[in-house]
């Protein structure tokens, strides 16, 4: 299971409340970002604004 994370000037924020699969995972990475940003790789994306997002493993029963 994993979590999407923004990690920006103000820090890291994680994005999700629950843990997510890995496909579901990338599909809320994909929405959240919209189309202005540049994957690299599959769990790592940049956007036009600079902000970082990233997919991580969640460790076993932690939540936002």
């Amino acid at each position: 299971m994993y979590h999407v994370y923004s990690r920006s000037t103000d820090g890291k924020h994680q994005l999700t409340d629950q843990p997510l699969n890995k496909l579901d995972a990338k599909i809320f990475a994909d929405e959240w970002l919209g189309k202005c940003a540049t994957w690299q790789g599959t769990t790592r994306a940049i956007s036009m604004y600079g902000d970082v997002l990233t997919i991580e493993e969640a460790l076993e029963g932690t939540q936002r």
